[in-house]
């Protein structure tokens, strides 16, 4: 995985929600659809990151490791390449 995208901390946060929601009976039915709804962009974003890492791998296997090719064939810069090589291997 890249990254923890824009929805990095909706797991501590959706936590706090419900030790909230544990303090209240008052639990609308818009509170609930508006976390799931966030639950479901940060999955999304996790499958496209995903993708990411996979095609990266591919090209990077096509160019023999050489990054400076693969970033050329995958339209961004070779820093921006090694960034998210650095953040793959560190998760």
């Amino acid at each position: 995985m890249i990254g923890q995208g824009m929805f990095g901390n909706c797991e501590m946060w959706l936590n706090g929600w419900f030790s909230c929601a544990k303090r209240t009976t008052d639990i609308r039915s818009e509170d609930i659809a508006f976390f799931a709804k966030k639950l479901n962009q940060r999955r999304q974003i996790r499958r496209q990151e995903n993708q990411e890492v996979e095609l990266i791998r591919k090209v990077l296997e096509e160019t023999k490791g050489n990054k400076g090719e693969a970033a050329k064939i995958l339209g961004m810069d070779r820093s921006t390449l090694w960034r998210k090589i650095k953040r793959q291997k560190g998760e």
